[in-house]
């Protein structure tokens, strides 16, 4: 029994002596060579280790090796996936025997996470399945399989890149520092961290309560937050992780101002800097693969609220948005950029009064002055190509410019390029009508066109906030049909064509120079004041065409209840010069000819000829106190 003892003693003892010398007996070379054999086996990547080795078998198996590195698939990728300046981990050593791999503690120092896409559209996260198949790290005592799960995971000063070849993007997040922990794989996974990304803190939490279930590609309840001094935004709901992958559940997202998000994530934005401040977005997504449906969504942007469904595609050349928004207001105006400035030299003088031989054939400009009279800044198209979109609007009102139009319905279409915006039916100035713009930027000259047909309308405050006229009043039709290419603004009006006309009725014709051709004469249906002269008409008519940047007109007419007036001539929408001459006539009275000439901004009006008729020159009152001399 002594000699037992002794022997079993001795043998405890090599036991612990052999397990305690063999890290120092075993080569770092064999251990190098044993753990990439196994890295190689079950992800088909090579595993480097170029610094020094230590192993230690009790009381767990701890392992901690500098300067390793895990490479990329083969292909044209710039970086391994992963770069560390030193791994540490320690393994209970029972749980191997049932073919459970249980991580008490691991931590990588200075690692660099390098995620990239090649220009063939491979990515070098993606592990190949025949080289891991499903079953072996899902359940052991299952044919050789076996179980991982960590109980303490910390990246210490690490670095997460992203690279896609294809589009030349680059990001870089640094000072990451995370912790996680997967105690057992039926009890829930939780991820916490932090890292630097364009100058900015982002700190992001993660917890997955079965995360087996998302090892074997089936669901998993998850919540996700992130949050950093531009965004905030939670998820709430379950994802899988099997091709393709799925999302769904709620969705809470806060932008402070989404022009500084933009300027943070190096978006390009093409709206004036006085809009796209806060941005709030609560409601329920739907995600599979490259598509994402928001639905039961209430959206606010500024002063816009908005409630309805979005969704994203982006599978495409181009990323795909669609969806049916419902506005209280839609206010354009802080999105919009000023227009651009036009040059300060305008013609101001009006052109001589042609003669009688000439002033049939009218001039197409006012003035000489060729200079541009629009900017000739280029207008920026190649955000309309960034992506496609097909959307449905209605608002109960909206504001373009200084253009204000009731309750409408919109659809708003962009492909490839080329935007199309339809008002199929709105209420502008107490009318109805329809209106579409286009703006095209697709080809190497970009297009505009505009076409509005609006019926019953207040004539007076929409010519005054569409085109700064405020001379015409009075309620009827307008048809409008408008197309011009060009780079600038100057180049697409001097190119425009188009057609259109007006019908009003029981409104008011204004001028400063309108009466003056009388001389001081009353004419009937005139009222007049120190600074304007006003025409109250029952109709006014009028239709014209549009060539090379030149309104052409010969058919204006106007009744008054006690005179009438026709009108013809041309205003060149390039130069902004008129030339319209006036034919006005009064029954019994008298009749002139005026020609409107100069910058539409100030015309001159003058007086061509006069025909007086009986009763047109009232009597002077005799002073008071004459009598009149008897016969």
């Amino acid at each position: 029994m002594k000699k037992l003892a002794i022997a079993t003693a001795a043998t405890i003892a090599a036991i612990l002596i052999a397990a305690l010398a063999a890290p120092l007996l075993v080569p770092d070379d064999f251990v190098n060579e044993k753990i990439a054999r196994l890295v190689r086996d079950k992800t088909g990547r090579d595993l480097r280790i170029a610094g020094p080795i230590r192993v230690s078998f009790l009381p767990k198996l701890e392992l901690a090796a500098d300067d390793v590195s895990l490479s990329n698939p083969p292909g044209g990728f710039g970086s391994d996936l992963l770069r560390a300046k030193r791994i540490e981990f320690s393994v209970r050593l029972l749980p191997l025997l049932h073919g459970a791999i249980e991580i008490d503690r691991a931590e990588l120092t200075q690692p660099t996470i390098h995620f990239e896409i090649d220009k063939q559209g491979r990515r070098n996260w993606i592990f190949p399945r025949a080289t891991v198949p499903q079953p072996t790290a899902v359940a052991a005592g299952n044919g050789g399989s076996f179980t991982v799960t960590i109980a303490d995971l910390t990246i210490a000063r690490g670095a997460l890149e992203y690279v896609d070849q294809r589009k030349s993007i680059n990001h870089l997040a640094t000072d990451l520092a995370a912790n996680f922990s997967m105690p057992t794989l039926h009890g829930p996974a939780k991820a916490e961290g932090s890292a630097i990304w364009n100058g900015k803190t982002v700190n992001i939490a993660l917890t997955a309560t079965s995360p087996d279930a998302l090892m074997r590609g089936e669901t998993s309840a998850t919540s996700i937050r992130l949050l950093s001094t531009e965004i905030q935004a939670e998820f709430a709901g379950v994802i899988g992780t099997r091709r393709p992958a799925k999302a769904a559940g709620t969705i809470r997202l806060n932008l402070p101002s989404v022009h500084n998000f933009a300027d943070w994530a190096g978006i390009r934005l093409m709206t004036a800097e006085t809009g796209l401040g806060r941005l709030s977005v609560n409601g329920k997504i739907d995600a599979v693969g490259s598509k994402i449906a928001l639905t039961d969504s209430e959206i606010t942007l500024d002063a816009i609220a908005a409630q309805g469904a979005l969704s994203l595609d982006r599978g495409g050349a181009r990323p795909a948005i669609s969806g049916q928004l419902k506005l209280d207001t839609l206010d354009l105006n802080p999105y919009l950029k000023p227009w651009p400035a036009a040059p300060s030299s305008l013609a101001r003088s009006a052109p001589a009064v042609p003669s009688e031989a000439t002033a049939a054939t009218l001039p197409q400009a006012a003035g000489s002055d060729t200079s541009p009279h629009w900017s000739e800044a280029p207008i920026d198209f190649s955000p309309l190509r960034i992506a496609d979109a097909d959307l449905r609007l209605s608002a109960k009102a909206l504001r373009f410019r200084d253009i204000e139009i009731g309750e409408s319905e919109l659809a708003l279409r962009l492909k490839g390029g080329e935007l199309a915006l339809d008002l199929s039916d709105m209420t502008p100035y107490g009318g109805s009508g329809t209106g579409k713009i286009i703006a095209d930027g697709s080809g190497a000259v970009p297009a505009v066109a505009i076409r509005f047909d609006l019926h019953g309308i207040d004539a007076g405050p929409l010519l005054r906030a569409a085109v700064g006229i405020d001379q015409v009043a009075g309620k009827g039709d307008l048809f409008m049909n408008l197309a011009g290419r060009g780079r600038n603004p100057q180049e697409i009006i001097s190119s425009s064509t188009g057609d259109g006309r007006i019908e009003l009725a029981n409104g008011k014709l204004t001028s400063s120079g309108l009466g003056d051709f009388t001389n001081g004469a009353a004419w009937p249906g005139a009222r007049s004041n120190s600074t304007q002269k006003d025409v109250d008409f029952l109709a006014l008519t009028a239709s014209g065409t549009i060539s090379d940047g030149t309104l052409h007109n010969n058919d204006l007419k106007l009744v008054a209840p006690k005179m009438s007036a026709t009108g013809s001539g041309a205003i060149d929408l390039s130069s902004r010069g008129v030339q319209y001459r006036w034919v006005l006539n009064v029954p019994d009275l008298g009749s002139a000819r005026v020609l409107v000439a100069g910058p539409w901004e100030d015309p001159e009006y003058r007086t061509e000829s006069v025909t007086i008729t009986k009763g047109m020159v009232q009597p002077q009152p005799k002073p008071p106190g004459i009598r009149p001399k008897s016969r």
